[in-house]
């Protein structure tokens, strides 16, 4: 404690209080993966905030599909970027255009698909099904808007699961 008492006097309040946002939303979250129908929902965040959400359509034929979606955070311009385990490279990044946003509910709306004949969903989709944790960021003009961890256990079983 005496540490973040000089820091908070030795940094401006603004520089402070982002460091203290940035730490608390970079928690990982337990969550385990959501089905709903035909799909498997990995939340990034809380839904009383921004936050992502990756949809992975279970469809293993040609219409399989991965869509991103950020609510209350992103404009075009945004680059979102997700990584895996402790991978510094990014696995996925995409730069969102004025198409894939808008205002819905009045927040910020930002959606793009990665469609399941393209490299990256199956790089995503085997970075999903092996590693433990993903790291999902999203920044705008430079500056992170939002950065939060979520563990990957129980993906696989969800995601091979033809129960459902």
């Amino acid at each position: 404690m005496m540490r973040l008492g000089f820091l908070q006097h030795v940094l401006p309040a603004f520089v402070f209080a982002a460091l203290v946002v940035a730490s608390a939303s970079s928690a990982t979250r337990a969550a385990s993966p959501t089905i709903f129908g035909n799909n498997v929902l990995l939340d990034f965040g809380s839904k009383d905030g921004p936050h992502a959400v990756v949809t992975i359509n279970k469809n293993r034929a040609a219409t399989a599909a991965l869509k991103i979606e950020t609510f209350g955070t992103g404009v075009a311009g945004s680059k979102i970027s997700i990584m895996i385990d402790n991978n510094a490279a990014p696995m996925f990044t995409h730069i969102f255009t004025k198409e894939e946003c808008k205002m819905q509910d009045d927040r910020n709306y930002c959606a793009t698909s990665v469609l399941g004949r393209v490299p990256e969903y199956g790089r995503l989709l085997t970075g999903f099904r092996k590693g433990s944790v993903s790291r999902l960021e999203l920044e705008t003009g430079g500056a992170m808007d939002m950065s939060h961890v979520l563990t990957l256990a129980g993906f696989d079983r969800a995601y091979m699961d033809d129960s459902r």
